[in-house]
């Protein structure tokens, strides 16, 4: 079961599995998983990640 709680609300969802991805699911409340990779993503990965530049 995977809980997820603040304090205005609280979720409960119950899922075959525990890790990253079954987490996601929850969260973005779906199956089918969408991601967004875009500039924004590698600047916070470049600044805050020492991602190297040459990983493009």
């Amino acid at each position: 079961m995977h809980i997820l709680c603040n304090i205005f609300c609280r979720l409960r969802s119950t899922r075959p599995h525990k890790d990253r991805l079954a987490a996601l699911r929850v969260l973005q409340d779906t199956d089918g998983l969408r991601f967004c990779f875009g500039e924004a993503t590698l600047q916070l990965l470049q600044n805050e990640f020492l991602y190297p530049h040459t990983q493009r």
